[in-house]
């Protein structure tokens, strides 16, 4: 197996930044880590986002695989969007991101990080 160079970390580092380092797809994937969404209930859980940039959002990482869209034949056509296997993997990373922060802000947290 070949050793990886500067340029393939580099490389990786760069896509995660353009797939997941946009305002707002942190959130995105986040609420829908809980479970699927339509477009109107994931603008409606999350704070401050437009419906512009949620649509641009939800592109953007549907484009990257990490998240994907289904119609569900009702009348009207109700449109989800749901993590996919990469996704999920993100998520999951995000929520062990989130306990450390946690214990980061408690006063000995950094220490308590380091030492496990």
């Amino acid at each position: 197996m070949p050793e990886k160079t500067t340029d393939d970390w580099q490389h990786t580092w760069h896509y995660l930044q353009q797939g997941l380092g946009n305002k707002w797809a942190l959130h995105v994937l986040q609420v829908l880590a809980a479970d699927s969404h339509g477009f109107g209930e994931l603008e409606q859980e999350i704070d401050g986002i437009s419906e512009t940039m949620l649509s641009r959002r939800l592109s953007d990482l549907t484009e990257k695989g990490f998240i994907e869209k289904s119609t569900l034949p009702t009348t009207p056509p109700r449109t989800l969007y749901q993590l996919t296997a990469a996704g999920e993997r993100v998520a999951t990373f995000l929520k062990e991101m989130e306990q450390i922060t946690a214990i980061a802000e408690t006063p000995d947290g950094a220490q308590l990080i380091f030492e496990t």
